[in-house]
């Protein structure tokens, strides 16, 4: 569902009425905020990894490694490294791959040691760093890296939300709008929203006959090793 279909669930369920506000109504900027609020509750929620926030950079980009460039731009929803970085040749076989590592764990490399980190914040964008720095022989080669991103905030009528059930936004910003209106339906509407949120936790969380919940005991190894 876009933010068109969204705020057509939500205005039907406010108002009741069949006739939906243009793009450029005031209603529609008060129910933007208000689902850009619930992506980020959604988001955030007891600390989940949501499975629809995990991408591969060269779906998001198309950056290749150029000889002796050490330093690449991450995606502008880049929020943390899930795993190695790999250089892929035209045919997309892996033709190199570096650890990931963490940026305090930088000074204690030899200098030759194959090896990747990122820094940067939110704010002023991440860079992924390469060492030793690309030869010949990797040049032209095509970067991926598996990473968790920022869910998408809605700018424009058009935008998709990741969460499996977007009706969650629709609860959330009813809950939200009668809560400011002192609304008596506000509880329903929450626990409406709250329903949504722990269902698709539930199916986040939830593995399956060949693949367990569980995740393995990772513990003392190295990041992206």
């Amino acid at each position: 569902m876009n933010e068109d279909d969204i705020f057509t669930a939500y205005w039907t369920l406010y108002r009741g009425e069949s006739e939906i506000p243009a793009s450029t109504d005031p209603e529609r900027t008060i129910a933007r905020r208000l689902f850009n609020e619930g992506i980020n509750h959604w988001e955030t929620y007891d600390g989940t990894v949501w499975k629809e926030l995990f991408a591969h950079f060269k779906d998001e980009e198309s950056t290749t490694v150029s000889t002796g460039t050490t330093e690449y731009d991450a995606p502008s929803n880049f929020r943390k490294p899930e795993g190695k970085v790999r250089l892929l040749d035209s045919s997309n076989k892996t033709v190199q791959r570096y650890s990931v590592i963490d940026i305090r764990d930088v000074q204690f490399q030899e200098d030759g040691a194959t090896y990747a980190y990122l820094s940067g914040n939110p704010k002023d964008g991440y860079k992924l760093h390469l060492n030793p720095a690309p030869s010949t022989a990797i040049n032209g080669m095509k970067i991926d890296y598996p990473f968790r991103k920022i869910g998408t905030v809605f700018e424009s009528t058009t935008d998709v939300t990741e969460m499996s059930d977007p009706y969650f936004l629709v609860h959330r910003a009813l809950a939200n709008r009668f809560r400011a209106t002192r609304n008596p339906y506000t509880d329903d509407a929450k626990q409406d929203a709250e329903n949504s949120l722990s269902k698709m936790k539930v199916d986040n969380d939830d593995g399956n006959w060949g693949a367990p919940p569980q995740l393995q005991d990772h513990s003392g190894t190295q990041f992206g090793g």
